[in-house]
């Protein structure tokens, strides 16, 4: 999951780079990130650069301050392990059985960030800019966890993880909220690169993410063009306007931050 930062230009653009280079080859730790990430703010220059010759000048000196944007990826091992890795305050929660998973008995597994105070307007994110790299390792968040058949996880951008994790806080159930909007009868996914648990000599080499489900509800910017690149396989548009709706709602009503709004859930279960 990438979500980038708005109040940036082309930020989009760079979310949609960072998503297409995980999927073609998972990160495996910060030195990984470290080493391939020179070319991916490399492809993020070479795709905007007809556009920003076109653009006027204070346009264009804005792009120069370069665009932004969160970083989550969850990895589900087929040995009953998961890593997480991320950087900025999208976030991850696990459930068992319906309830969130409680790390050592102790608390709601929320990863990266642990509580709602840790929500900032400016959060540290992934930068376009070459000269902003030294700051990345500090930044990054590194995650392991085990996992049984039947559970799940839900991948949140930040309003929507600020609002979970606040309503979890006051003792509500915010993750049978969201399951409403998730596909009763969802497709396995087992070809789709990122999406694929790879089967080895093992127990659970027959488990597979059994749900994959991307809530396409978002804001753009008008006149944007851009579509986001896993619409034609995830999500179903009842539960997309369902999902939608509730948003819209929850902004005047719950307190949900008025920004994008997007989700993954992904439950596993034998094949």
């Amino acid at each position: 999951m990438a979500d980038g930062a708005t109040t940036y230009s082309y930020s989009q653009e760079w979310a949609s780079i960072i998503c297409t280079e995980q999927e073609k080859q998972p990160l495996a730790d910060v030195d990984d990130l470290m080493a391939r990430l020179p070319s991916w703010q490399t492809a993020w220059q070479a795709a905007i650069q007809d556009r920003v010759n076109d653009l006027p000048w204070f346009a264009a000196a804005k792009v120069e301050q370069g665009a932004f944007s969160t970083f989550l990826q969850l990895t589900v091992h087929p040995d009953g392990t998961w890593q997480a890795i991320a950087i900025g305050d999208s976030c991850l929660v696990q459930c068992r059985r319906g309830k969130l998973f409680r790390r050592d008995g102790a608390y709601p597994y929320f990863f990266p960030l642990q509580n709602s105070e840790a929500f900032s307007a400016r959060p540290y994110l992934l930068p376009t800019r070459p000269d902003m790299n030294s700051r990345v390792r500090e930044h990054f968040r590194e995650t392991r966890g085990t996992w049984q058949t039947g559970d799940e996880f839900l991948l949140m951008t930040d309003a929507l993880a600020a609002w979970f994790i606040q309503e979890t806080e006051q003792g509500r159930l915010p993750q049978e909220t969201l399951r409403t909007f998730t596909d009763r009868h969802p497709r396995t996914y087992e070809d789709h690169g990122v999406y694929s648990v790879e089967s080895h000599d093992c127990s659970k080499s027959d488990l597979r993410p059994l749900s994959l489900y991307l809530s396409r509800y978002n804001q753009t910017e008008e006149g944007s063009e851009s579509i986001h690149r896993l619409d034609a396989i995830i999500g179903h548009s009842s539960l997309d306007e369902a999902f939608g709706h509730w948003a819209e709602e929850s902004k005047i009503v719950r307190g949900l931050k008025d920004d994008d709004v997007s989700f993954v859930h992904v439950s596993l279960r034998e094949a």
